[in-house]
């Protein structure tokens, strides 16, 4: 605002508008993790991942992706929306989960495997936020936690075949020792957890 005045008293006022743009830099809030303990199912099974990511930010500038380390056991699978078979990013050696992703998140354990014997299987997940403002600014957060899922062992039903006992009639037989001829090789589950009896 501009004023002038002359001599005799009188004055003269203008003014001018201008506006300033102010930009506002982007911060990434740092994500949460959250997950349940009934992360658990039956062997042999896909066993539901209950896995929860939130920020404070809830202005729509920020997205995340959740990241889960590439050390599973051998013979374990993830999948996600859809039973989609998730695939090991080959730029970050790990899986990058969409959002989409995190919510049907869901674990198939190696072949007979159960936390009785092998233990549970802990998922490392990393959150990553970015935020991003209209001119392509970017900040990024992250945190990380580790997720137990565990597995509940199922006996698992035996094969059979028969046996043939040849005899003499009075005459005592040992019918044991055919039955422990038996008892090879018909569990299903060769890693230990099960036993095998007869009634």
């Amino acid at each position: 605002m501009q004023q002038y005045g002359g001599k005799d008293g009188d004055s003269k006022r203008e003014t001018v508008t201008q506006y300033l743009d102010v930009i506002v830099n982007p911060v990434a809030d740092t994500p949460s993790i959250s997950f349940s303990s009934n992360s658990r199912g039956p062997e042999d099974t896909k066993i539901r991942v209950y896995v929860a990511v939130t920020t404070e930010d809830t202005d729509g500038s920020e997205s995340y992706v959740l990241r889960i380390d590439n050390n599973l056991p051998a013979g374990a699978k993830l999948f996600g929306a859809n039973d989609k078979l998730l695939t090991v990013d080959a730029a970050s050696g790990k899986f990058v989960v969409s959002p989409t992703d995190v919510s049907a998140l869901s674990l198939l354990p190696p072949l007979h495997w159960s936390s009785a014997l092998q233990g549970n299987i802990t998922l490392t997940l990393t959150a990553v936020v970015t935020d991003k403002n209209i001119f392509g600014t970017t900040d990024v957060a992250s945190t990380t936690a580790d997720v137990p899922v565990v597995i509940v062992g199922v006996a698992n039903k035996p094969t059979s075949r028969p046996i043939i006992v040849e005899a003499v009639e009075d005459q005592d037989y040992l019918i044991g020792e055919y039955i422990g001829n038996l008892a090879s090789g018909v569990l299903v589950d060769a890693d230990g957890s099960e036993t095998l009896s007869f009634m």
